[in-house]
């Protein structure tokens, strides 16, 4: 059997075979980097995106924080000039009702007329300072 193997057909295409197999193992052999070399691409990419979409987050969160920081501003603004009014109303019924009460003590002994259009004067100014307080009372309680 072994005579005349050497000019077979299978052993003289044996070189041939055994550098296919060499060149394929060769190329296998290339696969894993191949491999790393895309995951490696793919993760680069994909970090990229993450990047890029924390910068848009940021830049979002960036312009909601400003915008809150004017809000509250001028919520402040708005606030404080609204205490600012309460207060000057609140001295302007102060200011009547104290001179009110200066005049009903002055004139008092002498005119019993003025002195009740005095008394009814300044009866309505307290009504009407404690509707003003009340009023305040109400839309100062921010919780």
């Amino acid at each position: 059997m072994a005579q005349g193997f050497n000019d077979t057909q299978e052993f003289k295409e044996l070189s041939q075979r055994v550098s296919d197999i060499r060149t394929r193992q060769a190329h296998e052999r290339q696969t894993p980097k191949k491999n790393d070399d895309a995951v490696n691409k793919s993760g680069d990419i994909c970090l990229t995106q993450i990047r890029t979409i924390r910068r848009s987050f940021n830049a979002i969160f960036d312009c909601l924080e400003r915008r809150t920081v004017s809000e509250k501003k001028s919520s402040k603004t708005l606030l404080r000039n609204k205490i600012q009014a309460d207060v000057d109303q609140i001295d302007d019924v102060t200011d009547k009702l104290e001179m009110l009460s200066e005049a009903l003590k002055d004139g008092s002994d002498t005119n019993e007329a003025l002195s009740y259009i005095g008394f009814s004067k300044c009866d309505e100014v307290i009504f009407n300072a404690q509707i003003l307080l009340d009023k305040i009372a109400k839309t100062t309680n921010i919780k």
